[in-house]
């Protein structure tokens, strides 16, 4: 049987993935220490400025999660298959009951 080719980013990807999670965590410590509360950054009507946060935690996670290993075999691809599977999942679970929370109350 044929595995489905997948388009993974190069091994590279990973170490700018981590500048940026650091750049976005340096950005929410200046952010406390300068007097925002913690609580404004899960309020749903949250500055742009906390959202640009949000955005490049999140690029910085996908690039550290679909970059390439320097050593990488069947056993990592298998791996990395059933977590997006797993990611899939939990992602929906969350958006549909979110949604459904915001709608009811």
């Amino acid at each position: 049987m044929d595995t489905p080719k997948i388009f993974i980013l190069p091994h590279y990807a990973k170490y700018i993935g981590l500048l940026i999670n650091t750049f976005s965590i340096v950005l929410i410590v200046v952010y406390l220490l300068s007097g925002t509360k913690i609580s404004a950054f899960f309020s749903p009507s949250a500055d742009i400025k906390i959202y640009a946060i949000y955005a490049m935690l999140v690029l910085g996670c996908v690039l550290i999660t679909f970059s390439r290993e320097k050593m990488e075999d069947e056993f990592v691809n298998y791996l990395r298959l059933k977590s997006f599977l797993l990611s899939v999942v939990l992602h929906s679970l969350f958006f549909f009951v979110f949604s459904f929370y915001v709608f009811f109350v």
